[in-house]
């Protein structure tokens, strides 16, 4: 919702009824300007108040519940003046419009009676009454009030759309790196995507366990069936443990190697920095694309023993011997069935094929003997007697005839003849191919060894001994879990072989025909769960990428003012959808020692970014906030401003700033302000007691 209006009757320094205490608010910036102790954090306290029914203690430093605050609520004047048996009341009301341009009124109500001289104080719970507008006139709220608080902010955003300026800091801890990733989740609508993966999932696991009951009805070795369900569930759970090790180690490593860049980056010398940054860069890619390579060829070792024949590596002398035997076998078979022929023919049926018998009548030419066979001639008629002999009624002269069988072997046996002449050859070169792969990472991995020690050499110029035991330390956590990842990935890509070879055991089991419907189940959730996965990380990519840009651009115009280096925003990605942001240089290199102003700057910069980027949380509710440039530079504030107004359909701020005429002008000169309204207000005592807050009141003075 949008505000239009807050007024207060006697609330803590704001003595009197509504129309004394009254804010009216527009659209744009609106700004509450008045100096230290004149009002702006009771204004604060009253939004506060009516949402949450909730009071910050000055003392304590928390919010604390009316019940417990008690009549500290009401205006000091009202409850000195109060005699035994009196009760006083406070009030705040706030006028707001909805999406549906419907206009509502929250009044939360306390009453306090005096029972006592020495203050004492019978406090009743407090009150909230909420109203719409129809037409003319205010009529109780047919919507829960629940429902209605959720519309003027919703819960997730009042951390971040209602705040006080000593709360700036806390919006974001840039040293949590899940912070930056849990505002992300909670202000996007990236968590539609994380439930699309979580019911695929569900529903994948579902359709999985229907087809397993389905082969266990229909197998033809139940006992086995069943022995393989438990180990194929058994299968699953080992690879969600392996994969949850992958996402431990990938995040472990990505930590390892930020802390090792902002080592890096407290290198003085830059040109060196660079060129070997670049240099290590470009090793550590060789060296992960070789060691996938080395992950890859023994992953295909054992398919090579049977598909490249090298487990015939020594059969050539068995293969000589069934050539010879098969050549006698084949001369003694043909003579018999020469015996029973009609004619004498050396060659078995079907060799050469009819096919190929045919083309050679057609061309005249025997393809056999390369020779010309002219239509009529005694060659071209012995080629057609080949096709007769084929069309001859066949003699049952075996009772097991095994020639055709013994002929397929002996054909094969030909066709293997280089492969397996090969195999030595291939066999070495495979060992060779992995030697130099492990020589180049070997290579690789000395390189980047020394280009380390270049490192460590350079901070021990730069810095304290203990720099480089840090540096030290992470380099050795960081070959830690490179380690363990690369071991993690193996070990799932052979879980995952083995859970083939499980399924397949089981769909061999299966006698009959499983219904088409739970096959399809099966086959389409683990197709949603692939989809549903990808699509998350590209969403959530892209997400990021429009963030990083939006928070550069705001950060850029909130610094604009102030000619201190700022640097720039980066979103760093890390395994297990974790982001980071980081402030680097114009060579990327993590900016150390950012001002107090400049690092506040990065975390509104997220945060706005956040709120303007998806949702458009900005264009729906609005921005209240107290004392928001307290710690920034006077050219940063100027810039927070400008944002505001810029990105926000309304915001409500209570500061200190500006209230100097000159600057007044300038504000109210300035387009790019888009100024709402602006409202002065200071302290009067009209006994001129300025010790005594029961002298007190707050004057209201809105300027055009």
């Amino acid at each position: 919702m949008i505000i239009n209006q807050v007024s207060m009757k006697n609330f803590q320094c704001y003595v009197g009824g509504h129309e004394r205490n009254c804010f009216n608010f527009k659209e744009g910036l609106n700004l509450v300007i008045a100096n230290n102790g004149g009002g702006k954090s009771k204004l604060f306290d009253a939004f506060y108040w009516v949402l949450y029914d909730q009071i910050f203690n000055t003392d304590t430093r928390m919010f604390t519940p009316t019940r417990e605050y008690g009549e500290k609520l009401i205006s000091d004047k009202v409850i000195r003046a109060a005699n035994i048996g009196d009760t006083v009341t406070t009030e705040v009301m706030i006028t707001a419009i909805g999406s549906n341009e419907k206009e509502y009124r929250l009044t939360r109500v306390f009453h306090a009676t005096k029972y006592t001289e020495e203050n004492g104080w019978v406090c009743e719970d407090s009150s909230l009454v909420i109203e719409d507008k129809k037409t003319t006139r205010w009529s109780p709220c047919s919507e829960s009030d629940e429902s209605v608080l959720k519309r003027v902010i919703p819960p997730q955003l009042k951390p971040y759309m209602w705040f006080q300026g000593e709360q700036v800091d806390s919006l974001m801890d840039l040293t949590d790196k899940s912070a930056l990733t849990q505002i992300i989740n909670i202000l996007s609508d990236i968590n539609k995507y994380d439930d699309i993966v979580n019911l695929t999932t569900k529903g994948s696991q579902k359709a999985s366990a229907e087809l397993r009951k389905s082969q266990n009805k229909l197998s033809k070795n139940v006992g086995r069936s069943d022995q393989l369900t438990q180990k194929y569930v058994k299968q699953i759970k080992d690879i969600d443990s392996t994969k949850s090790n992958i996402l431990i180690f990938e995040e472990n490593l990505g930590i390892a190697s930020v802390k090792i860049e902002e080592l890096i980056s407290k290198i003085a010398d830059a040109t060196k920095k660079s060129a070997l940054k670049e240099r290590k860069n470009q090793l550590e890619s060789e060296c992960e694309k070789s060691e996938r390579n080395l992950i890859q060829k023994h992953s295909s070792f054992n398919s090579k023993i049977f598909k490249e024949f090298w487990v015939l590596k020594n059969s050539s002398k068995q293969i000589s011997k069934y050539k010879e035997k098969y050549k006698e076998y084949h001369v003694a078979h043909q003579e018999l069935i020469n015996q029973n022929a009609a004619t004498t023919i050396k060659l078995p049926i079907n060799v050469p094929g009819p096919v190929h018998v045919e083309q050679m009548l057609e061309d005249c030419k025997c393809y056999v003997c390369d020779r010309d066979a002219p239509k009529g001639g005694e060659a071209w008629e012995h080629i057609k007697s080949l096709i007769e002999r084929n069309s001859e009624p066949e003699k049952e002269l075996f009772k097991r005839d095994c020639s055709q069988y013994f002929q397929e072997l002996y054909e094969s046996s030909l066709r293997l003849e280089i492969p397996i002449k090969q195999t030595n050859e291939n066999i070495a070169n495979e060992f060779s191919s992995l030697a130099a792969i492990r020589n180049k990472i070997n290579e690789c991995k000395a390189a980047i060894n020394g280009i380390k020690n270049e490192f460590e050499n350079l901070l021990e110029d730069d810095r304290s001994e203990s720099i480089v035991t840090e540096f030290r330390q992470h380099e050795k956590n960081k070959d830690l879990f490179t380690t363990r990842l690369a071991r993690s990935q193996e070990q799932l890509h052979l879980q995952e072989q083995e859970l083939i070879k499980i399924q397949n055991e089981l769909d061999s089991l299966v006698t009959g025909e499983i219904e088409q419907a739970v096959r399809n189940a099966d086959i389409v959730f683990n197709q949603l769960v692939e989809i549903a996965i990808s699509t998350r990380k590209d969403v959530y990519a892209s997400l990021v990428n429009e963030l990083e840009k939006n928070a550069n651009g705001i950060f850029k115009k909130m610094a604009s003012r102030n000619n201190s280096i700022t640097g720039k925003i980066k979103l760093k990605m890390l395994p297990n959808n974790t982001c980071i942001p980081e402030i680097v240089d114009n060579d990327g290199y993590i900016m150390s020692g950012s001002n107090d102003s400049n690092i506040i700057l990065v975390k509104l910069s997220l945060i706005i970014s956040i709120l303007t980027t998806k949702a458009k949380w900005s264009e729906n509710y609005s921005l209240i906030s107290d004392a928001p440039t307290a710690k920034m530079a006077k050219g940063y504030s100027e810039g927070f401003y400008e944002t505001l107004g810029g990105n926000f359909k309304q915001s409500i701020v209570m500061t200190y700033d500006f209230i100097d005429h000159n600057e007044m002008d300038t504000l109210k000169q300035n387009r790019a302000f888009n100024v709402g309204s602006i409202h002065l207000i200071k302290s009067h005592f009209p006994n001129g007691n300025r010790e005594d807050r029961s002298d007190l009141e707050v004057i209201i003075k809105e300027v055009s």
